[in-house]
C-alpha cells in the first residue's frame, strides 16, 4: 500500500479532475490539496522510521559486539586484585630494603670481628712464641745445671713441636683470615 501511495504522489491520476473541482469546489480541493501534503509527510516520516530503525538494528549489533567483548574483559574484581598485590608488593619491597640494611650491618660486624680474631690471633701466636722461648731457655738453664738431666730434655725437647713451626702455621692461616676491610680496623 505504501508503494502505491509513493507512485500516485510521484505521478498524480486524474489531475485535470481536480482542476475542475478548483473551479467548482475550491474548498474541497483545498482539503485534496491537504491530502495529498499530509500523504507526502506520511511517506517521509515512513522512510525516516525506516532509516531510524536500520540505525538501531546497528547500534544493538554493535552493542551485543561490544557487551560480548567486555564479558572477556577484566571486571571490578581485577582491579581490586591488582590494587591487592600492588600493597603486598609494596610491603614485600620495604621488607626486603630491611633485610638487605641488616645485611650490610652483620657483613660490617662480620667484617670487624675477622680483624678481631686477626689481631688477636698474632698477639696469641707472640705469646705462644715468647712462652716457648722462655720455656726453652729455662730447660737451657736446667741443663747446664746437671748432666745427666740433660739428654732427657733433649729428648723431650726434640719431641715437642719448635716455636717457629707453629708460628709459622699459624701465621700463614691467619694470613689467609684477614681481609683489605681488616686492615682499616687495626
Amino acid at each position: 500500500m505504501v508503494n502505491a501511495i509513493i507512485d500516485e504522489l510521484k505521478r498524480p491520476i486524474n489531475i485535470h479532475r481536480w482542476r475542475v473541482l478548483e473551479a467548482i469546489d475550491p474548498d474541497a480541493y483545498n482539503l485534496v490539496k491537504k491530502i495529498n501534503i499530509v500523504t507526502q509527510r506520511l511517506v517521509d516520516h515512513n522512510e525516516h522510521i525506516r532509516l531510524q530503525n536500520l540505525r538501531i538494528a546497528d547500534k544493538e549489533h554493535i552493542y551485543v559486539d561490544i557487551r560480548g567483548v567486555t564479558k572477556h574483559l577484566p571486571g571490578q574484581e581485577t582491579r581490586e586484585e591488582r590494587l591487592y598485590y600492588d600493597v603486598l608488593y609494596k610491603s614485600k619491597q620495604r621488607q626486603l630494603d630491611n633485610l638487605k640494611h641488616e645485611m650490610y650491618a652483620n657483613e660490617a660486624q662480620t667484617a670487624y670481628f675477622r680483624g678481631q680474631v686477626s689481631i688477636l690471633s698474632k698477639k696469641m701466636a707472640a705469646l705462644k712464641k715468647a712462652y716457648f722461648d722462655k720455656m726453652s731457655k729455662k730447660n737451657k738453664k736446667k741443663a747446664i745445671g746437671s748432666n745427666n738431666k740433660t739428654s732427657l730434655l733433649a729428648i723431650t725437647s726434640s719431641a715437642l713441636p719448635q716455636p717457629s713451626e707453629r708460628s709459622s702455621t699459624t701465621e700463614t692461616y691467619n694470613d689467609r683470615q684477614e681481609g683489605p676491610n681488616d686492615q682499616l680496623i687495626s
